[in-house]
């Protein structure tokens, strides 16, 4: 079942949910700050980039954002 998946890699409930939605589209911080603020972005997306299910990269037109991807290993859980 996916959600033994996600308890096995050590994704909370938060970090699924981020993680579902850089799946679903949502590419950009600002974009999801509407779920959590932004401090705890940064912490859920530091975790996600460390256990490599997404990429991040800075914003071509605007550095202070930055652009998320999810990865192979990330669709997996998604």
């Amino acid at each position: 079942m996916k959600y033994e998946k996600l308890i096995k890699a050590g994704i909370t409930v938060r970090d699924a949910l981020i993680l579902h939605r850089i799946a679903s589209g949502c590419e950009t911080n600002d974009s999801l700050i509407d779920e959590l603020t932004g401090p705890n972005i940064t912490r859920i997306t530091d975790k996600l980039v460390a256990k490599r299910l997404i990429t991040r990269r800075h914003h071509p037109s605007d550095r202070r954002r930055y652009v998320y991807t999810i990865t192979a290993k990330g669709k997996e859980l998604a």
